[in-house]
């Protein structure tokens, strides 16, 4: 673990996760590599380096994410503290990769549309929804070994896919159902 500040943000910084964690495409991907145990959550991190240089890290994250997108509105300093803490008191079971991969999306314009501005609650719901299908993942993933392990090899694939897809079309259903107005 790194011990000052510098070997820290020289193993940790925004653009060396993002070329250690390039190949981190899916929820999958960075699922596999934190079953492998070869990279720390967040609350590990939090524990062995302290929450300010955990939090200071987060933060580089959406400075970097402010400037990268070119935002008419961007986040100010105050916002960035409290998405920072907020990411790491709800999500302190990610990795490094996860949270490299959330990034990543927002910047290829895969979670929706920002109308040149960036929000908290669009941050916390960014994180929600991906965690959401973190977890989907990860049940279809363990419904899957269990099954290889009972013995039924060809069942196993066949009933964590339907399982899978079961989970995503409620996903896509939650996603495009008109939401109630509060008072009616």
């Amino acid at each position: 673990m790194p011990t000052t500040n510098a070997e820290f943000l020289a193993t940790y910084s925004p653009e060396r996760c993002a070329i250690a964690f390039r190949d981190v495409r899916t929820t999958e991907q960075a699922i596999t590599l934190a079953k492998s145990g070869n990279i720390a959550t967040l609350g590990a991190l939090q524990r062995n380096c302290g929450v300010q240089k955990i939090a200071a890290l987060l933060k580089l994250y959406l400075i970097e994410l402010n400037e990268v997108l070119g935002l008419k509105s961007p986040m100010t300093e105050a916002q960035i503290d409290q998405v920072a803490d907020e990411v790491l008191a709800r999500y302190r079971y990610l990795t490094m990769a996860d949270i490299n991969l959330v990034f990543r999306r927002i910047k290829c314009g895969e979670c929706g549309k920002l109308y040149d501005r960036l929000t908290m609650p669009q941050l916390m719901s960014i994180f929600a929804d991906y965690d959401t299908e973190r977890a989907e993942i990860a049940a279809q993933q363990s419904i899957a070994e269990a099954e290889y392990y009972k013995g039924d090899h060809t069942r196993s694939s066949d009933h964590a896919r339907d399982v899978y897809q079961r989970a995503r079309k409620m996903e896509f259903e939650r996603a495009f159902k008109p939401k109630k107005k509060k008072g009616k």
